[in-house]
């Protein structure tokens, strides 16, 4: 979000009731969310006003103040900002997140193999390199005599295939499918 965004959120995060006191609206004594304006009773629940009156809602400071003061949204965040002086805060960007694959647990071998082979109908092949490569983090399947992986599609080939008498394969690294 961009600077001026992230201002305009902290406009809108001022405390409602902090608001209201700025502009001398009174609470209720007997409702603690119900507050008497020029404007008529306004209940505010959270971020969230409701003027029963009017039957005009809003949510966040911006919009109350642009409620109860008759100014329009550029001029209600420049008054909230005068009211409410707010420390210029820039939030660092988030920490880039690197992928960390789980330890190898050797008891689940037969379970992966299965699955690869019969739920994921992988072929043999790259399945077992993958599988017994000797770096357990490695997230590429290797073959040991081709970069070639044959990918062929489950159940009945394609048609494409069919009238060829070629199947399509895949070479690792590549976007293309070679015939």
């Amino acid at each position: 979000m961009s600077l001026v965004g992230d201002r305009l959120d902290q406009l809108r995060r001022i405390p409602l009731t902090a608001v209201m006191r700025e502009t001398g609206a009174q609470r209720d004594r007997y409702d603690k969310a119900k507050w008497h304006t020029a404007k008529g009773a306004i209940s505010i629940t959270g971020l969230k006003f409701m003027n029963w009156q009017q039957s005009v809602g809003g949510g966040g400071a911006i919009d109350l103040a642009m409620h109860l003061t008759g100014l329009g949204f550029p001029a209600a965040a420049a008054w909230l900002q005068r009211h409410f002086p707010l420390p210029m805060v820039a939030e660092p960007p988030p920490a880039a997140r690197c992928l960390a694959l789980p330890p190898p647990e050797r008891g689940r071998l037969s379970a992966v193999k299965h699955y690869l082979a019969h739920d994921r109908e992988s072929h043999s092949a790259a399945s077992a390199s993958a599988v017994e490569s000797k770096s357990s983090r490695s997230a590429s399947i290797r073959r040991a005599k081709s970069r070639m992986v044959r990918l062929p599609r489950p159940g009945a080939e394609s048609f494409a295939s069919a009238l060829t008498g070629r199947r399509n394969t895949y070479e690792p690294g590549s976007t293309a499918f070679n015939s």
